[in-house]
């Protein structure tokens, strides 16, 4: 059960940082749009992210499709880095 809590503190932690990066980067008067495109986008990543996890899975199999993740990764983790400047 440590595991679990440790993970779901490190998501909610994790997910302050794109927040605050928002705040810094969207005019006050644009906040609502800004922060409503960040919520539907988060939501659906999370309901797109497992169902083109699943047809990956079920095409490729999961020997092939667990190296392929890390793509995705390291395109985030540039545009976060690069995006905001």
């Amino acid at each position: 059960m440590r595991g679990i809590g440790l993970a779901t503190f490190l998501a909610d932690v994790g997910h302050e940082v794109p927040t605050a990066l928002l705040a810094d980067l969207a005019p006050t008067s644009a906040y609502g749009r800004a922060y409503g495109f960040e919520r539907m986008m988060d939501n659906l990543g999370a309901i797109g992210g497992p169902l083109l996890t699943l047809g990956l899975v079920t095409a490729i199999g999961v020997r092939s499709a667990i190296p392929r993740s890390i793509i995705p990764e390291l395109l985030a983790t540039n545009l976060a880095a690069h995006g905001s400047r």
